[in-house]
């Protein structure tokens, strides 16, 4: 359009474009005009359900990362952060934060999942006999090197043992009858914690000056449920002698046959070599 003096438009004047613009004219409204029909609600819902009808998948999608792809990966990752993250000390500090903020302890409480998955490999540990043995291992080493811990272990498991208030049990009550009839004021009853030997806490004790003691074993928890060595008969009798004592030891099944069982233990007491 052409302009008077003062640069206004002038009305009825129609300006010839060139056809460079009249070009450009057209592809912007085509262009508008696509646009606005992909935006109507009909040519959406038709878009939508032909994606759905025919789903096109990842062009990726199957194909694992090379080595080479994960290398760079990995080397993309570390800068922002990656290794900071998963240091030592940085896994420390989080553990003491998950613990001092309750969170583990708030799962076990309300996650019964969480509890039965972590129960469940909790006791596929106890049953790995390498990890036993790992922790058996370092055990040992620790408590053979450091006097004070073995002399604290004790201190503890007695006041343990003195604190439960532990009684004889029936067979127990029924051993300690027949020693107080047949021995009188010779064995006294220290299954209740009154005498650590080597971490063991054996049933009775000679209180003459002997160093004769007694087990009692029952049967159920010394046979179907022995899973240690110190546990048998024979182990806990070798346990006792490399500590300088004589061990008997009474099965529960025994108890039945009063004769057999004091023959047994004159026998004990009249053999210095057991």
């Amino acid at each position: 359009m052409d302009r008077d003096a003062k640069g206004r438009f002038i009305v009825g004047h129609r300006h010839r474009h060139s056809e460079e613009t009249k070009a450009r004219i057209r592809l912007a409204s085509l262009a508008q005009q696509s646009i606005s029909r992909l935006h109507t609600p009909e040519v959406r819902a038709r878009a939508v359900a032909t994606r759905l009808s025919r789903p096109h998948p990842a062009w990726n999608k199957g194909r694992p990362w090379s080595i080479e792809r994960r290398r760079k990966l990995s080397e993309a990752a570390k800068p922002r952060g990656m290794e900071r993250l998963h240091n030592e000390e940085n896994r420390a500090k989080a553990a003491k934060a998950n613990r001092d903020n309750g969170t583990l302890k708030a799962k076990w409480v309300n996650d019964q999942i969480f509890r039965s998955r972590l129960l469940e490999h909790l006791k596929e540990l106890n049953h790995n006999p390498e990890v036993r043995a790992r922790r058996t291992a370092a055990l040992k080493e620790r408590y053979d090197s450091d006097p004070d811990l073995r002399e604290r272990n004790r201190k503890h498991l007695e006041k343990a043992r003195a604190q439960s208030n532990r009684r004889p049990n029936k067979p127990e009550t029924h051993l300690q009858q027949v020693l107080d009839a047949e021995y009188p004021h010779q064995w006294q009853y220290t299954g209740d914690g009154k005498l650590i030997i080597g971490g063991y806490n054996p049933d009775f004790a000679n209180c003459n000056g002997k160093k004769l003691l007694i087990e009692l074993f029952g049967d159920y928890w010394h046979t179907k449920k022995a899973d240690k060595w110190s546990d048998t008969e024979l182990g806990r009798v070798m346990a006792f002698n490399s500590l300088g004592f004589r061990c008997l030891v009474i099965w529960e099944h025994e108890l039945g046959h009063r004769e057999q069982v004091v023959e047994k233990i004159n026998h004990f007491m009249g053999d210095p070599n057991g």
